[in-house]
């Protein structure tokens, strides 16, 4: 973003967000994404280079006692940071280091024992500084993927059993206890959760593989025909089991994320045990994200704010509700050779189920611009749901859910650090308006 000045109360955003300019200040090629911005105080984004992720953070000068805090800790550690003053801002610092020093997750990555050695190599899989680090340890049978958040988890681990037993392909949950060996020593219950490898790949990944989608013709002209697993075959499967999920019943326990009541066991149910439905969460959130994304792009901000209006009025129209994944998408569909399993259930909930069906059709269309996924996990979905209830879908509710599902999303060329993130963010709100009129 050359010449661009986004808050100029916190010049390393600009920084942050420029790969040229972040690599000429770290001497070597690097590049942020998972960018989280608090407007006028701080910025702080996941850094990968040739070394693997670490974090990268920039603060106003009101906010340096956050820093402080940061340097004191790696000083108890023994952990030397990067720290680089910005050429164009003196006394403005851009500050790099690894993941045991992240400020929201430090202390419960020390508890797992994930980064110290106990459970040998870690292979990163996923790293939101402050939110989250996903890594796979262990080798063979014993390989293992744990999920360390900075909020309490949400999956409740008898959720997942009784969802597996009504026939729903979910990955259980295995405590730290169970084959100490191939788990690391100390892991927090609430912060920390495993479950076992599956698989070679996600339905997302292995659809982009095949032949004929645009990321394999632009890579692959020409190449050999491959055998494997269908992706469509597999979508259509994937529908068949969300349909499935969709019909089992609310969750009666206490949302592991919420502290018990006096007096309120683990299967009470009390308000804590209250699960939210995304879509009575998502309406009144989307005018908060209009406005949010109004201040970063000014000149689209009645747009934004005309879109999340018919949103919320659109969202509000009678439909069929029921036990909900919350964030479903093609990347959350394992593929291995004992079929499929469906995971990351973090924001399950009871509630409107074409939110699911619109959330898996947002993220094709912003994954590959099609929809041909899409249309074999519906064809398999109205198989599996038409089996049970004998009820059809409703293209109009199908087709705002997936326009709420992109404006939920509208901020991702922003956190992904892209070039030309202003432009990607108009062009998904004209995206938006177009299925909206």
């Amino acid at each position: 973003m050359p010449g661009s000045v986004v808050d100029r109360a916190l010049p390393a955003l600009d920084v942050v967000m420029d790969p040229e300019r972040l690599s000429s200040l770290f001497g070597r090629p690097v590049a942020a994404a998972h960018l989280r911005y608090k407007p006028g105080m701080s910025v702080v984004a996941r850094l990968s280079g040739s070394d693997g992720p670490t974090w990268i953070a920039g603060y106003s000068r009101s906010q340096d006692s956050k820093l402080a805090k940061t340097f004191k800790r790696a000083e108890q550690q023994g952990v030397q940071l990067e720290s680089l003053e910005l050429p164009e801002a003196p006394g403005h610092l851009v500050v790099s280091g690894p993941l045991a020093l992240d400020a929201k997750l430090h202390r419960v990555l020390a508890r797992t024992g994930l980064l110290s050695g106990r459970a040998g190599g870690i292979d990163v899989l996923n790293y939101n500084p402050h939110r989250r680090l996903v890594a796979a340890f262990g080798q063979g049978d014993q390989r293992r993927v744990a999920k360390v958040t900075a909020g309490r988890a949400r999956v409740h681990a008898e959720m997942l059993v009784r969802l597996q037993d009504a026939g729903v392909p979910v990955l259980e949950q295995q405590s730290p206890g169970d084959e100490a060996g191939a788990h690391p020593d100390g892991a927090d219950a609430r912060h920390a959760v495993y479950y076992p490898w599956f698989g070679d790949t996600d339905l997302q990944r292995l659809h982009r593989q095949e032949p004929g989608t645009p990321e394999q013709d632009a890579l692959e002209q020409g190449a050999p025909e491959r055998g494997g697993p269908d992706a469509l075959a597999l979508a259509a499967e994937a529908g068949r089991t969300l349909a499935l999920l969709h019909a089992q019943p609310p969750w009666a326990g206490r949302d592991p994320a919420q502290p018990a009541t006096a007096g309120q066991g683990g299967t009470g149910t009390g308000t804590a045990s209250k699960v939210p439905a995304p879509g009575h969460v998502a309406m009144p959130g989307l005018q908060k994200l209009a406005a949010n994304t109004g201040q970063l792009v000014p000149a689209a901000a009645e747009r934004l704010h005309h879109a999340a209006d018919l949103l919320t009025v659109r969202l509000r129209g009678p439909g069929r509700a029921g036990f909900v994944h919350g964030d479903f998408s093609a990347d959350q569909i394992l593929v291995g050779s004992e079929g499929l399993r469906i995971i990351d259930l973090d924001r399950f909930g009871y509630g409107a189920v074409v939110s699911d069906l619109g959330c898996f059709a947002a993220v094709e269309l912003l994954d590959t611009g099609t929809g041909t996924l899409t249309a074999a996990l519906l064809e398999g979905y109205q198989e599996g749901q038409g089996a049970m209830s004998g009820v059809g879908l409703d293209a109009d509710e199908l087709n705002v859910w997936t326009a709420c599902h992109l404006f939920s999303r509208i901020l991702e060329p922003f956190r992904s650090c892209e070039r030309d993130w202003r432009q990607r963010i108009l062009d998904r709100l004209a995206q938006i308006e177009g299925m909206l009129a």
